[in-house]
């Protein structure tokens, strides 16, 4: 059973719900979104467990250069994304993490908790990839358009800062911090346009949020990363499409958990990618 909340934005009314089985609606965009992943990526499988199981059976690709990134876990995440946009009709999807897992490994490693208390916003990053038709919102502007996806993934990134040390042990550097309680269930969002400033801003109306833990070292780290799908106008996202977008988060959290195993064996992932310079380039040019 899959619990989730509808939060309605006026209001800030949330509603707790337990989903129903998955239907043919969640069956299609999975198999769309597959498809569109085996293409762009060295995996096989009908389905995203399928495709989360051939990964596992061999990951080493995760932490070697591929598809124009400098590691196959940045190309995993961008690539999803990316296909996520086109197979939700969504204007914006995104998704987001930490950048540096041998750092985080290391810092583990040696119960360092200040240290990862003191990273700040660079030290975490967020994926965002527009639809081609998105700029229609910003008077038609591809600069305008690549300003607001750097700044949905600043905010994102921020959200990964807040969310990290919640699942660390309450040292005193960690309890004086600021942070929030790590989300683990996903939610669907309506007209979130009507009471939050940077959704007001960005034009985002619709939303589907799904978060998802990553293992790291043995330590389960709740909220570590999600995916996340945005409208500006049109029908609301509904249950079946979060259904859809819960595996698929999961699918890059399975990435996530696979690559860090990967550097605690002596591999080194770096995510270098989808910074200012990033989006600017992908979207403005």
């Amino acid at each position: 059973m899959q619990l989730y909340r509808e939060i309605y934005g006026p209001l800030m009314h949330k509603i707790e719900r337990v989903a129903g089985p998955v239907k043919d609606d969640a069956r299609q965009l999975e198999a769309a979104l597959c498809a569109r992943v085996r293409e762009r990526l060295p995996l096989t499988g009908d389905t995203l467990a399928e495709l989360a199981a051939d990964l596992e059976a061999s990951p080493g690709w995760l932490a070697e250069p591929h598809g124009g990134f400098g590691s196959g876990l940045e190309s995993l995440v961008y690539e999803t994304v990316r296909a996520a946009t086109e197979v939700f009709d969504a204007d914006f999807a995104m998704s987001r993490g930490m950048r540096s897992l041998p750092a985080l490994i290391a810092a583990l490693r040696s119960e360092e908790f200040p240290r990862i208390a003191a990273w700040d916003i660079p030290h975490f990053f967020c994926c965002v990839v527009p639809s081609r038709e998105a700029r229609r919102f910003f008077g038609g502007s591809a600069s305008h358009l690549a300003d607001t996806a750097w700044a949905i993934s600043s905010r994102m990134q921020y959200n990964s800062w807040h969310f990290l040390v919640g699942n660390l042990p309450k040292v005193p550097e960690i309890a004086a911090r600021d942070h929030f309680v790590p989300p683990v269930i996903p939610d669907i969002a309506y007209y979130s346009d009507q009471h939050h400033n940077g959704h007001v801003a960005a034009r985002v109306r619709f939303t589907v949020r799904s978060p998802q833990a990553v293992e790291v070292l043995g330590r389960r780290f709740n909220g570590f990363m999600d995916l996340r799908l945005l409208r500006c106008e049109g029908l609301p996202f509904d249950e079946q499409d979060l259904l859809a977008a819960h595996r698929t988060s999961g699918f890059i959290a399975k990435a996530t958990s696979l690559a860090a195993t990967l550097v605690a064996g002596g591999a080194e992932i770096e995510i270098a990618s989808f910074d200012s310079q990033w989006h600017w380039d992908e979207i403005a040019a």
